[in-house]
């Protein structure tokens, strides 16, 4: 090998780690929307911080794994008044949320948990494209609702909803349109 075809191949590899890291930094490339259809998609994984509850289908617990596909660590039921318990969710990752609870970090399906809306004073609410509001609004939740998170990006939530005409529908919502608490309205 000589010494040119070495600096080439050294220079290839310090562009390569410089493209990784400029792309794992920029939190915008983790997500697309999909043309036509409203479907928010991530790519990849997403450190979040933000809180929602628990969504038991007829009071079923949620299974809480050790990791993504893993052990089932501790089964989660509802509060006395039938009421899902609050979780930080700290991450997300292809289907899965990653939440914190009673000093216990694991893995829930994402469609195990969600939060109320705070549209209090207008019937509709924005969702967004991206998680910003200076992204394109993709579509727009209809009344006061509980909607599932299926994905996270910071404070902002990637959810699921129904639109006026009850179908359903996905984009990013916005932290102060977020009300975690299933027993009241947030401030």
């Amino acid at each position: 090998m000589t010494l040119i075809t070495l600096i080439r191949c050294l220079l290839v590899f310090v562009i390569f780690i410089f493209i990784q890291a400029c792309g794992s930094s920029n939190q915008t490339d983790n997500h697309t929307q999909k043309s036509g259809d409203n479907e928010s998609v991530l790519k990849n994984e997403s450190m979040c911080n933000l809180e929602g509850f628990l969504l038991h289908n007829n009071s079923e617990p949620v299974e809480l794994f050790n990791k993504i596909n893993g052990q089932i660590m501790k089964k989660l039921y509802p509060d006395e008044e039938g009421t899902g318990l609050i979780a930080k969710i700290i991450g997300h990752n292809n289907g899965w949320i990653q939440i914190h609870l009673d000093d216990q970090e694991g893995w829930i399906q994402s469609d195990k948990i969600g939060t109320a809306t705070r549209n209090y004073d207008d019937p509709e609410l924005n969702l967004y494209s991206e998680p910003s509001k200076a992204s394109e609004k993709s579509a727009v939740l209809f009344g006061e609702q509980i909607v599932t998170i299926v994905g996270c990006s910071g404070a902002w939530a990637l959810v699921k909803g129904k639109d006026k005409q009850g179908n359903i529908i996905s984009g990013w919502l916005e932290t102060g349109m977020q009300c975690p608490s299933p027993y009241t309205t947030c401030p």
